[in-house]
């Protein structure tokens, strides 16, 4: 296996409804992430018109978000993960978390749990998590909500060095957020980077706290409520010598995962 690989997550502030704009602001900071030596960028979920429920926002495959990250992956030679409002051709409206490579490759994996409400009336849950190779990274992407949930971690776990979640949660869940980043990250011993945005849109506030959680649960970079770059060397070798010297992962029983 190779060395370590240079990861960034990067928390912004979001035009609300406003993909071009918001992309041509960020497209500054992902290429200041490139020229600072990250090969990985992870944004915050909708990271191009917010959380928003407006169908206006939804786009189908080809749309401004989407072309945003396959564009600047080629650009600046990075992987650069977000999730996108995807309109399916039946119609059906996905949260889909996609991971840009500068090859034109394009890893998918969906949201699969959605909030109460509108979020799930709107659109349709994945069904499973999904693991990519990036580098010599296995890559495991969850969305948002799904920090909450850590069966969906557990299931994929074995088979992960870091778990990407791009989130957008708002101020007054700041500390649920810090503390499930964490939780994931020490259970699980793999790394765990959470990108969230700041500013304001939709009527809510959002306070960033943006982190890269190493497989000891030892925060390697955190984000306050303000713009920033958060960056961090990760490596798949420790999370390997993390697990040799109490691998926690074989001590699950088969059976609280299934009823979880």
């Amino acid at each position: 296996m190779g060395g370590a690989v240079r990861v960034a997550a990067i928390q912004h502030d979001i035009f609300w409804q406003d993909p071009i704009a918001t992309t041509h602001r960020l497209a500054a900071m992902v290429g200041g992430a490139a020229a600072a030596g990250a090969r990985l960028i992870v944004l915050p979920e909708r990271f191009a018109t917010g959380a928003s429920l407006d169908p206006a926002t939804f786009e189908d495959e080809g749309g401004p978000a989407s072309t945003f990250l396959r564009e600047m992956a080629a650009e600046h030679h990075v992987w650069l993960c977000g999730t996108v409002a995807l309109r399916l051709p039946e119609g059906a409206v996905v949260n889909e978390c996609q991971i840009a490579g500068p090859d034109g490759t394009v890893h998918r994996s969906r949201k699969l749990h959605l909030g109460a409400g509108q979020e799930a009336e709107m659109f349709r849950a994945g069904t499973r998590p999904h693991t990519f190779t990036i580098d010599d990274l296995r890559v495991t992407p969850l969305v948002g909500h799904d920090i909450r949930f850590p069966h969906a971690f557990w299931t994929s776990a074995t088979d992960t060095d870091v778990f990407l979640v791009p989130g957008s949660e708002p101020e007054g869940r700041r500390r649920q957020w810090r503390t499930l980043l964490a939780a994931r990250a020490i259970e699980n011993q793999c790394y765990v980077v959470g990108a969230n945005r700041v500013g304001s849109g939709g009527g809510m506030r959002h306070a960033g706290d943006s982190s890269i959680i190493d497989p000891q649960g030892d925060v390697l970079a955190v984000g306050a409520g303000t713009e920033t770059m958060l960056f961090a060397e990760i490596e798949s070798a420790l999370v390997r010598f993390t697990r040799d010297r109490s691998d926690l992962l074989t001590e699950r029983a088969a059976d609280v995962i299934s009823l979880t």
